[in-house]
């Protein structure tokens, strides 16, 4: 193929140099770059989720996870249109394709972050013997039990199963 064909082509960086490659090898290129995208996006949506919901476990561990997420998605869409020009302008000049690097640390980082939900998950848990109840005026506490002000009734109240079974710190019935 003629290389003048390529020369109004954006980024010129990449379509300058070297001869257009075969386009299966592009479009393949391209299917990549566009499932980096599609990451990106479910961590950023992720993220997001994470931080509108409202969980009973420890709120600065919530939102640096989801921070982290969003963070991800960032740092992900940005590896992947770098790692997309890298490639391409390698098989236009005939050289060895970049190497993976990034995975491994993305790789490590989501690893990390899985950890870390995990830990939410397990502080998130509602102690037991708590069901759900609504107060008198039909409002509760949406923060659950421990976020709750004292002028806010909580969502959850405890249930005995055993007369005569309070569990220490709760009121007797």
């Amino acid at each position: 193929m003629d290389p003048d064909d390529d020369l109004g082509r954006w980024p010129s960086w990449v379509y300058g140099a070297g001869s257009t490659p075969d386009p299966r090898f592009s479009m393949a290129n391209e299917r990549t770059f566009l499932a980096w995208v599609r990451t990106s996006l479910a961590l950023l949506a992720g993220g997001v989720a994470l931080d509108a919901v409202d969980l009973d476990g420890p709120r600065g561990l919530q939102t640096a996870i989801a921070l982290v997420l969003v963070v991800l998605g960032l740092l992900g869409a940005t590896a992947a249109w770098v790692r997309w020009a890298a490639t391409e302008r390698a098989m236009r000049v005939r050289r060895p394709l970049p190497s993976t690097a990034v995975l491994a640390w993305f790789a490590l980082v989501l690893m990390v972050v899985a950890a870390a939900l995990v830990v939410l998950v397990l502080c998130a848990r509602r102690p037991a013997g708590l069901t759900p109840t609504t107060s008198s005026n039909g409002r509760c506490c949406r923060g659950g039990v421990r976020r709750c002000r004292s002028s806010q009734p909580a969502c959850w109240s405890p249930t005995w199963r055993v007369v005569g079974s309070v569990p220490s710190g709760w009121p007797s019935p």
